[in-house]
């Protein structure tokens, strides 16, 4: 893999082992959207298994009759 690819990768699992404080301390502020999407804040959604049980119990996801 590329150089460049491996950094985003070593930034992927900081983030999810760090806070946002320790991550921007260690890769700078500017990367701090990589600890936002590793940590489901970008797109306003829950992080890791709650992730999936959320869309489970979406409303929408109800109302669809089975």
């Amino acid at each position: 893999m590329s150089n460049i690819g491996n950094w985003v990768i070593e930034m992927q699992e900081d983030a999810s082992e760090m806070t946002l404080s320790q991550f921007i301390r260690v890769h700078g502020r500017s990367q701090g959207h990589i600890w936002r999407e590793v940590n489901g804040e970008l797109y306003n959604r829950p992080a890791g298994e709650d992730r999936y049980a959320f869309v489970a119990h979406s409303k929408s996801f109800e109302e669809i009759p089975f």
